[in-house]
Formats: structure tokens, C-alpha cells, sequence
């Protein structure tokens, strides 16, 4: 798909607007400091989500082959901008199905505080694959400690 890394970059934008209005309630000010982070370099922002396209996954709840359709709804010959209308399914690429998706009496995703999906994040490589390596401690196996982390993810 033509420009998707723009359109990943929209759609981070937005969930961080998202996020700011449903979840920072308590701390209003958190998005600002959190971009101005994120400017400075002192936060690293990891993005593990699929673009959004024809290849996303998705839950096959209609069978057919790619639930995601984006049609051009102005142009820059007509209205002096570019806009598509994208039409995706609930449960389509990267997402969060909120507790009450399977417990009548669970969150909503509005409920969800936005700081309990935020975490801090360790990714080592991994320094050997050899069998010796795999069985030995971790500060052997790994270029950098992951004892400040609060999710530890490998790429495999």
C-alpha cells in the first residue's frame, strides 16, 4: 500500500490522542511530557503493531478475503486535500479486546487506564544460540540488563 508509513504515523497519532483524552484524566498534563521525552530522545518508542492494509491479521468473523477497505473520499484536484475513508472490522490488525469482550461485567476499553498499557521495555539480543548459552544466566546471555524492565520481549 502506497504511503502506509505515513498512514502508521497518523494512526499512532491518533491513539495517542485517543489515549490523552480517555486516560489521562488524572494527570492532564502526561501527554505533553511524554512527547517532549520521546523529543528529547530519552524515551524510545517501539511500535509492535501490524500497518494497517490488506495483509493485516485479522479475526475472520465475515470470511471474506481481507476485511479492509480504503476508498478515496477527496482529492487534491477537487477539494485541495487528499482523504480515504477506511472501513475495518472490530477485531482487525493490531488491538486491545477490553475484559468486557468476553466478561459481561468487565472493562470497557474507555476504562482501562491508559498507564496500565504502558510499560517499560526490554529487548536484548541475544548473544549466543548455542545450547551452552541458552542454559546460562541471563547477565551471560543478554548485551543489556533487563532487571528495570517491566515486559521482556526476544525476538525469535
Amino acid at each position: 500500500m502506497k504511503g502506509h508509513g505515513r498512514l502508521r504515523v497518523v494512526t499512532c497519532l491518533a491513539l495517542l490522542t485517543i489515549a490523552a483524552s480517555a486516560g489521562f484524566a488524572q494527570q492532564p498534563d502526561l501527554p505533553m511530557k511524554l512527547l517532549k521525552e520521546i523529543a528529547a530522545g530519552r524515551i524510545k518508542l517501539v511500535d509492535l503493531t501490524h500497518p494497517i492494509d490488506e495483509q493485516s491479521p485479522y479475526w475472520p468473523e465475515d470470511h471474506s478475503p481481507s476485511p479492509f477497505h480504503a476508498r478515496v473520499v477527496d482529492t487534491y484536484a477537487h477539494d485541495n486535500y487528499f482523504a480515504r475513508a477506511l472501513e475495518i472490522p472490530e477485531h482487525f490488525g493490531t488491538h486491545i479486546d477490553a475484559p468486557a469482550h468476553f466478561d459481561p461485567h468487565g472493562r470497557t476499553v474507555d476504562q482501562i487506564p491508559v498507564e496500565s498499557l504502558l510499560r517499560r521495555l526490554s529487548l536484548p539480543k541475544v548473544l549466543s544460540s548455542s545450547a551452552s548459552a541458552a542454559s546460562a544466566p541471563a547477565s551471560q546471555r543478554f548485551t543489556s540488563d533487563a532487571s528495570s524492565a517491566s515486559r521482556f520481549f526476544m525476538r525469535s
